[in-house]
């Protein structure tokens, strides 16, 4: 498969996740409820990964701003 028949795959896909999402909206859900699910998955994480940080000087940040500022400067 060519790159190019790949980007048409990607796009396909997306188009049918997007008219899949227009049909199924989420359920209207409280915040509390939300929240209490976040919480209880957190709570579920073993206790090292928890209190890791995947990314502690923030490598993945300064690179998107790295990137943006390029961005920008060239539009």
């Amino acid at each position: 498969m060519t790159f190019h028949e790949q980007l048409r795959e990607r796009e396909r896909q997306w188009r049918l996740y997007h008219e899949w999402e227009e049909q199924n909206p989420p359920p209207d859900r409280p915040l509390e409820a939300i929240m209490a699910a976040l919480s209880a998955i957190w709570r579920r994480l073993p206790a090292d990964v928890r209190s890791t940080d995947p990314d502690p000087q923030k490598l993945g940040l300064k690179k998107l701003r790295e990137t943006l500022s390029r961005l920008s400067c060239c539009q």
